[in-house]
């Protein structure tokens, strides 16, 4: 659906792929090593931290215009 959107809208559909990068890592994670998760939700809250800001830089350009 991002896909569609008009320029710079368009570079919001690769905003969402670190974080499917980042859950298939630990797609077949079991209970005898479900502490690696940690590590997972850890990126998560820098991906958190870098695609919010990107998100924000691409409304203000977005109205910018």
């Amino acid at each position: 659906m991002l896909l569609v959107l008009p320029w710079p809208g368009v570079l919001a559909a690769v905003l969402p792929l670190p974080y499917l990068v980042n859950v298939l890592r630990f797609a077949n994670v079991g209970d005898d090593d479900a502490e690696r998760t940690n590590a997972g939700w850890r990126v998560f809250l820098w991906l958190n931290l870098a695609t919010g800001f990107l998100v924000t830089m691409l409304l203000i350009a977005a109205n910018w215009a």
